[in-house]
C-alpha cells in the first residue's frame, strides 16, 4: 500500500519554530511529526510513501535520503492540497488505491479500516469534534457546573486520513483544497464516505500550543500513543 503525506504548508502560526524547518519535521518528544507518521503508517501495512513538499522542500529531501521506499516530490509553487496531491499522480496514478494524510495529523487510527462502498471513490476518517474551550452549564441564573472542553455530540471533524481509488486524481484541480474545493463536490455527487472513530488518539499540530499539548500526551502515554483526550 502507498500512502501520500500532504506537507507542503508553511506552518505560520509555528512561527519561529517552522522559520527554518518545515512543520512537518518538528520534534514532539524526540521525533519529528513525520518520523512518527511514517512508522505509525508503516505498523498499517504501508510499504511506500510519497512526500508532498513546498517549503523548505530539501529539508525532507535530507531527512528522507536513507528511505529506500519514501519518494519527495517538491510544488513548483503553492498548490494547496488538491492541487499537490495531483501533482503527485504521475508517482502513483498506477495505484487502485492509496492513503493520503495530512502532514500534521497524529494518530493511531487505523486507515485500513477506511473502506470504499459502492458509489465512493474516497473516505475520510472523522473524529469527534471537541469544545476548543470549557463550557458552563447553568439553570435558573445559578451555575451547576464545569465542563472542560466537552465533545459536542453529533459534530464531526475532519481527521485528515483518507482512503482514495486513483479515480479522485482526474477530478483534481491544478490548484485548490480538499476541504474547500474537491471533498464537497464529491459529496454532492455521492461519492465520498467515511468512518467515525471514538476513543482513539488523535490530534492536529496548527499552533505551538498544540506542540505543547502533543508534546505532554506523548510523554503520559505507552509507546508513543497517549490516551483519547
Amino acid at each position: 500500500m502507498l500512502a501520500v503525506i500532504l506537507a507542503g504548508g508553511f506552518g505560520k502560526r509555528l512561527m519561529p519554530f517552522t522559520s527554518s524547518t518545515p512543520k512537518a519535521l518538528l520534534k514532539i518528544d524526540g521525533k519529528s511529526i513525520l518520523d512518527r507518521q511514517i512508522e505509525w503508517l508503516s505498523g498499517c501495512g504501508v510499504s511506500n510513501f510519497v512526500v508532498s513538499a513546498g517549503y523548505l522542500y530539501e529539508k525532507f529531501e535530507n531527512h528522507l535520503k536513507s528511505m529506500d521506499n519514501a519518494t519527495v516530490i517538491a510544488e513548483p509553487e503553492p498548490l494547496g492540497t488538491a492541487g499537490a496531491l495531483k501533482f503527485t499522480s504521475k508517482l502513483i496514478n498506477k495505484e487502485e488505491r492509496f492513503f493520503v494524510v495530512n502532514g500534521d495529523v497524529l494518530s493511531e487510527i487505523s486507515p485500513n479500516d477506511l473502506s470504499l462502498g459502492n458509489r465512493h471513490i474516497a473516505s475520510m476518517a472523522l473524529v469527534p469534534l471537541r469544545s476548543t474551550y470549557g463550557v458552563v452549564a447553568i439553570r435558573d441564573g445559578e451555575v451547576t457546573g464545569f465542563r472542560e472542553k466537552p465533545v459536542l455530540e453529533g459534530y464531526w471533524l475532519n481527521a485528515g486520513i483518507y482512503l482514495m481509488s486513483r479515480e479522485v486524481l482526474a477530478m483534481l484541480p491544478d490548484k485548490g483544497d480538499l476541504s474547500k474545493d474537491v471533498f464537497p463536490m464529491l459529496a454532492s455527487k455521492g461519492l465520498l464516505g467515511c468512518s467515525t472513530f471514538t476513543g482513539k488518539y488523535w490530534t492536529s499540530i496548527d499552533s505551538i500550543k498544540d506542540l505543547e499539548e502533543a508534546e505532554k500526551d506523548l510523554k503520559l502515554g505507552s509507546h508513543g500513543n497517549a490516551p483519547q483526550q
